[in-house]
């Protein structure tokens, strides 16, 4: 019998096959049906279930053809609804037949709501490829009625990826939690609320990304800035001749002062260009909301405004390619609104001219001399509202809030003429310049730019930075996160009985003084680990934070989804029996939430989980424990957990070493019956008076320079190719593999060089199976003692690599020095990106089946970071260190050790 996700177990006389059968584990894709039939066609099919629906989708019990189904081994995440809804995706509504019976397909769904008119709701749904309306839907079934589901599946409508990542099971327990004191008939209200929510979030973001897309890709700020200072320098050179009424000479330039009409003039150009480029960029701003053709209409009136103030020539003298000032552009749209192709041609520059004209016309304003200022009030008080009949302000900007002071003085700010007389807009309100900036801003996604009044002109950020979210506000990025957001609020203590909308719900979450308590007070932290702010997990590209304050957790769970700032977590942190952390990659971005706790003889992970509680990979989980498991204790005790009780004697053992204990210990002793003569070469070669039992025990307890001492003098005793040979004897790994796939999978970690957890330490310590794990360990730990040697150039191992080496030690090794990157005394084997590597027989990095790719596992071993392994080769082709390679090159060590390799494994019998 096989134990199978969701309760499930195989009777006899059924056939059990993993996909990945070289990766069992708890949860793994599985086929079952009838045996004396051929799995293959099903596994085919499986694979691209799996590779289309993820590993979910194969607990659904798909239809694979010739009576083979889609299963999970024990232990999956989840529960049958995620494998259903998973599956149904993948298939799509042509193909959801393989799921078996319609009605049995609506009970996983939506449990006894699975009434008609819901099914009819979900089947349009699924039609209709509304996948997140479903999920939310089938999360809510533990707390709707069928009327309620069917209304929540007939009013959800939007892009895809609004419910988020978190699976349906996961956001019904959510939704029971946050929902458990509002009475059934006002649930509904609420998540529909949030629904619009979140699809209003998804709309913006869509929208930011249509009009970000209508800027060129590549920028020509920078050319249009000296395109434009040009212009007007070619104006000033103007003024300068009628004023002298001759060619002046650079000595009259130098005396020359402008006067108020020259200024006049100049502010003037500057106006008539910000009135340009903001109807330049609103055009942009609609025809990336309405498309291209009602874009244009929808401007054609301000078009037709912005281009009547275009004035001089089209171009500089001499000077070919964009215009200096953006009115012809304008003025180009409003003769031809029939030329999509010209309009996306000139759309593409908006930004650039928004950003020069803004800039030029903020420095020309705070250059006005105050002598001047009296003169300047004619043009400072000229009427604009002939221009905002037309060109209308946007709707983030009111007269009757704008208290920007008069350019040049001589009247009182807009606002207060406003609420006076309704006076009208001037131009030295410099309104139209903030105008320019919300267009800017709009641009760019945003309602509106964060205008701050000046003395004499206004500061605009057209691109602010969002507002940081407030801790535990849950945030409507999804409808997963903010589910998950309420939740936290709920463990923390938060209570809700009565709301109408998402937003009460919220407020009445937060408004317990229990959620207020768990912002305050600090952690402790050693100063061990405080050292390590910002220090990158060997083997990986993320760093590591640290939680210092209950603040930093509660914005940690505000983007993850998960729980870590829970009451559970944030009490074992205050009293000092945990340390939380953030796993952070090269954007900043969170990869997973860290829990590790103190033990005797080190720290431990507790819990290691990426967004929503999912399980983060599987080689970046395998890396941290292990450098946790390095860290540095701290020299002050701290507080430790309650010791467990002692187990009687009429204690039964675990279930996990009565399922395994048997099974294993019988399959451990004949793996180390048959390993026997290669661990007591191994001993021997090492501790001489031993024997074999006592000497593996001896270099398991061996310190790491103790362990490389001992390295080097067995590659004196056994040679490179036979030390390999002798720590690829693996008993514990090979017992593992003749476990049933689901039993293996839970045991595997006894296989790995790594604290076990307490379910597992019983095994580890029983009889045969922990001396397996013993002599594991030991070939684990000389095989890193091998690459630390390879990593400082020991010349033990130079000799023994220039002997006969052997392919496999060969390529693991220069695998492992090529990852670890160029330095002193390595040279390249072969050109820069290639993977063809010189010598005979002919060998190749892209060869699956070849002895590179072979040796990849034992480069990992060895401490490679095989990650980095590709950017290496591309960056300096394949690296080996100058001492292996002797006078003939690589070519020759390369033969050498192809000779070597057919005798390797006689070796330590030779010896």
């Amino acid at each position: 019998m096989t134990r199978l996700a969701f309760g499930v177990v195989t009777h006899p006389g059924l056939l059990v096959r993993v996909l990945d059968p070289a990766r069992p584990r708890q949860g793994a894709a599985v086929v079952v049906g009838p045996e004396g039939r051929d799995p293959a066609p099903a596994l085919t099919e499986l694979r691209r279930l799996v590779a289309a629906g993820g590993e979910d989708a194969a607990g659904a019990g798909v239809d694979l053809g010739d009576g083979f189904r889609s299963a999970r081994l024990a232990g999956a995440a989840g529960d049958r609804r995620d494998a259903v809804l998973a599956a149904l995706r993948a298939l799509g509504p042509e193909r959801a037949h393989l799921l078996g019976e319609r009605a049995g397909v609506l009970v996983a769904l939506f449990g006894p709501a699975a009434t008609k008119p819901v099914g009819a709701a979900a089947a349009a749904a699924v039609a209709e490829g509304r996948w997140d309306a479903l999920t939310l839907a089938s999360a809510a079934s533990d707390i709707l009625g069928p009327e309620q589901l069917e209304a929540l599946l007939g009013a959800c409508s939007g892009s895809d990826g609004i419910a988020g990542r978190g699976r349906a099971s996961r956001l019904a327990v959510h939704l029971g939690q946050i929902f458990a004191d509002v009475p059934r008939p006002r649930r509904t209200a609420p998540l529909m609320d949030l629904w619009e929510r979140v699809a209003a979030h998804h709309a913006a973001g869509a929208r930011r990304a249509a009009r970000l897309a209508v800027h060129g890709k590549i920028g020509r700020e920078n050319e249009l800035r000296e395109l434009y200072r040009r212009g007007a320098d070619e104006l000033i050179v103007r003024r300068l001749g009628m004023t002298m009424g001759w060619t002046p000479s650079l000595a009259d330039a130098a005396r020359w002062t402008p006067g108020p009409t020259d200024w006049a003039v100049m502010l003037q150009t500057a106006l008539e260009d910000a009135m340009a480029a903001t109807v330049l960029l609103r055009t942009a701003v609609a025809v990336a909301d309405l498309g291209t053709r009602a874009g244009l209409a929808s401007m054609t009136a301000q078009l037709n405004a912005a281009a009547g103030t275009v004035q001089g020539s089209r171009r500089l003298s001499g000077q070919a390619g964009l215009p200096p000032r953006p009115g012809f552009y304008v003025r180009d749209l409003a003769g031809r609104p029939d030329r999509p192709d010209l309009a996306h041609q000139r759309l593409a520059r908006a930004r650039d001219y928004g950003v020069v004209v803004l800039n030029a016309a903020e420095g020309l304003l705070i250059d006005i001399p105050e002598h001047v200022h009296q003169d300047l009030r004619h043009w400072t008080g000229r009427d604009l509202s002939a221009w905002r009949a037309a060109v209308p302000l946007s709707g983030a900007r009111s007269p009757r809030t704008w208290a920007q002071p008069v350019l040049c003085g001589g009247a009182e700010p807009l606002s207060a003429r406003s609420a006076q007389d309704g006076g009208s807009e001037v131009v030295g309100d410099l309104l139209w310049l903030a105008d320019l900036a919300d267009a800017l801003a709009a641009a760019h996604g945003h309602d509106a730019a964060a205008i701050a009044h000046g003395p004499i002109v206004p500061h605009a950020d057209w691109d602010p930075e969002p507002a940081e979210p407030a801790p535990l506000v849950p945030r409507v990025e999804s409808v997963a996160l903010a589910l998950a957001g309420a939740a936290r609020l709920v463990s923390l203590g938060g209570r809700v009985s009565r709301c109408r909308t998402w937003a009460e719900l919220v407020d009445g979450l937060l408004a317990g003084t229990a959620v207020a308590e768990a912002l305050t007070g600090v952690f402790p932290l050693p100063d061990e680990l405080a050292r390590l702010e910002g220090a990158r997990v060997p083997g990986t590209t993320v760093t590591v934070r640290w939680a210092r304050d209950p603040r930093a957790t509660a914005e940690w769970a505000a983007y993850m989804g998960n729980c870590i700032a829970g009451p559970y977590y944030l009490e074992e942190a205050s009293a000092g029996r945990a340390v939380l952390a953030a796993l952070v990659d090269g954007d900043g971005q969170i990869t997973a939430n860290v829990e590790i706790r103190p033990e005797r003889h080190g720290w431990r992970v507790g819990e290691i989980r990426a967004r929503f509680n999912a399980d983060p990979e599987v080689e970046l989980e395998r890396r941290v424990r292990a450098w946790a498991g390095r860290l540095p204790m701290p020299s002050a005790r701290l507080p430790q957990r309650a010791p467990r009780p002692v187990k009687g004697p009429g204690r039964r053992p675990g279930r996990l070493f009565r399922e395994a204990g048997e099974p294993l210990t019988a399959l451990a002793e004949r793996a180390l019956a048959d390993a026997l003569p290669a661990l007591s070469a191994l001993v021997k070669g090492f501790v001489l008076s031993a024997g074999t039992e006592a000497g593996l025990v001896a270099l398991r307890r061996a310190g790491r320079e103790e362990m490389a001492r001992a390295c080097g003098g067995a590659l004196d005793t056994f040679g490179a190719a036979g030390l390999w040979a002798l720590t690829g004897v693996r008993p514990m790994s090979r017992a593992i593999g003749g476990l049933e796939p689901a039993l293996a999978a839970r045991v595997a970690p006894l296989a790995r060089d790594e604290p076990v957890l307490g379910s597992l330490r019983k095994l580890a310590r029983h009889a045969a199976i922990a001396q397996a794990r013993t002599a594991e360990l030991v070939a684990l730990r000389l095989r890193r003692a091998l690459g630390e040697l390879a990593g400082a150039g020991d010349t033990r191992l130079a000799r023994a690599m220039a002997r006969r080496p052997g392919t496999g030690v060969l390529c693991a090794l220069t695998t492992a020095v090529t990852c670890w990157g160029p330095a002193d005394g390595l040279v390249a084997v072969a050109r820069p990106a290639a993977v063809e590597i010189p010598g005979y027989p002919a060998s190749s990095l892209a060869d699956e089946d070849g002895p590179w790719h072979g040796a990849r596992p034992g480069a990992l071993e060895l401490g490679a970071d095989l990650d980095a392994f590709w950017d290496r080769i591309a960056a300096h082709g394949l690296l080996a260190p100058a001492a292996w390679l002797g006078r003939g090159g690589w070519p020759v060590l390369w033969q050498r050790a192809c000779e070597g390799e057919s005798g390797r494994a006689v070796v330590w019998q030779h010896r």
